[in-house]
């Protein structure tokens, strides 16, 4: 199975409003903020979380991020923070570049599903968590949110989701208005499948990647630079870093392992770097409230009957008798050969992509179980090196979906792959001791 899907990658070169004054006569416009008063519920702070609030606010990043309110509070920072949790608190204003409650809500769906909309709930629950409990949920801004692949949703306008894709075009056109950011793209996709107006547009063969030149009303450029990096190579890059691929060696090879464990609570996952059974490692990423299962035996050891995939990523030097001796004799003999086999057989492979048009079948008799075939990075050596990300994310209590990206910057090297990881007989054997 190699059924391949192009990513879809635009790029917001041009917009006209791109800022545009909300109503509650804010100049920031960021992600939780409120464009319109009828969007805000005001409430009131106990004075146990004024405090709480306190140790958290930031008056130099509210007034930069607010600077409306200095005609009214100057640098006074108490006026500040007394403008924050009577008003910025419920107008989804931010007091700190440390956490953002969109963000928060979006990456852990067990504290949205207890805290709704309610936005001082998500600062009290960050607030009050120990430093080991902020380890395992380290997605508390936009930015790690885009980092990690997540959507963030808006607390204060269902309208409004910001995706990783809209987060960068934002960054990179230095406003934090992603909403506008985001409609921008939304009004020139949809005109990329209509090409109404005096707009045009041109697609991939995949019908994916919009190219839209301007039509008259100038409202929106939306395009894929020819020279900008592919949108493969963007989403590999968008993933939770896991570690490098460093292939100079005596073997010409290397390689970076990814473990992914059920916990204890179904639905709640993490993914490990390398082959762990220390249960102190700490994750990559978690998705859920995860708490790692202990072994029978040996509680200081991860429970190995809660392992539900082990992706082994590695990569090799073409040509040599290492490439050969795995590959076989039909294998090519310049680049770097790339694979991202799946060693324990639970999971369905939903999609292979890569950048490169070079792939072979792997010989029939190291066929992994999921991935049938391996790329080739025409312009890799010896010398390059290769990033592996991860995301986890669609969890339910008997699946989790994962991707898994492999790029080098480089040479414009990129490959993901999406699977379906059942978890359904996760923990099944626990308690019958598995040899930690």
């Amino acid at each position: 199975m190699n059924r391949k899907k192009i990513m879809a990658l635009v790029m917001a070169m041009a917009m006209v409003g791109m800022v545009a004054a909300p109503s509650i006569t804010s100049e920031a416009a960021g992600l939780t903020q409120a464009t319109d008063p009828s969007q805000v519920v005001y409430g009131t702070v106990s004075e146990e979380d004024i405090e709480l609030l306190r140790s958290l606010f930031d008056a130099e990043w509210y007034l930069n991020e607010n600077p409306e309110l200095a005609e009214f509070f100057g640098n006074d920072t108490e006026a500040l923070f007394k403008h924050f949790y009577k008003c910025g608190l419920f107008e989804g204003r931010t007091c700190s570049s440390l956490f953002d409650p969109a963000a928060y809500a979006s990456a852990y769906g067990d504290l949205e599903a207890m805290y709704g909309n309610n936005i001082l709930k998500y600062y009290e629950h960050y607030i009050k968590s120990t430093p080991e409990e902020k380890e395992l949920r380290p997605l508390t801004t936009v930015a790690a949110c885009a980092q990690a692949g997540v959507t963030v949703h808006s607390m204060v306008s269902s309208d409004v989701q910001i995706t990783p894709i809209a987060y960068m075009i934002a960054e990179r056109l230095g406003t934090n208005d992603y909403g506008a950011v985001q409609s921008a793209i939304n009004t020139a996709v949809a005109s990329a499948k209509t090409s109404g107006g005096s707009g045009s547009a041109e697609r991939s063969e995949a019908g994916e990647t919009v190219v839209v030149t301007p039509d008259d009303t100038g409202e929106a450029v939306i395009v894929t630079p020819a020279d900008s990096e592919s949108a493969l190579l963007a989403q590999a890059k968008g993933l939770q870093l896991v570690g490098t691929i460093t292939i100079e060696s005596d073997y010409g090879c290397g390689m970076k392992e990814i473990s992914i464990y059920r916990g204890v609570t179904e639905g709640t996952y993490a993914a490990y770097a390398g082959y762990v059974s220390d249960i102190n490692t700490v994750p990559v990423q978690t998705i859920g409230a995860y708490t790692a299962a202990a072994d029978s035996s040996n509680a200081d050891m991860l429970d190995w009957n809660y392992q539900i995939a082990y992706f082994d990523t590695g990569a090799v030097v073409a040509g040599t008798s290492t490439a050969s001796g795995m590959y076989g004799d039909n294998a090519p003999t310049s680049g770097n050969i790339i694979s991202n086999p799946l060693t324990i057989g639970v999971a369905t492979a939903e999609s292979e992509n890569c950048t490169s048009d070079t792939s072979f079948e792997f010989p029939n008799e190291v066929v992994p179980t999921v991935t049938e075939k391996a790329f080739v990075d025409e312009n890799g050596t010896a010398t390059t090196s290769y990033n592996v990300t991860i995301n986890l994310e669609n969890a339910t209590s008997t699946s989790v979906d994962a991707t898994i990206g492999v790029y080098s910057e480089n040479t414009g090297f990129a490959y993901v792959g999406e699977y379906t990881i059942d978890a359904s007989n996760a923990g099944s054997n626990a308690g019958e001791g598995d040899g930690n």
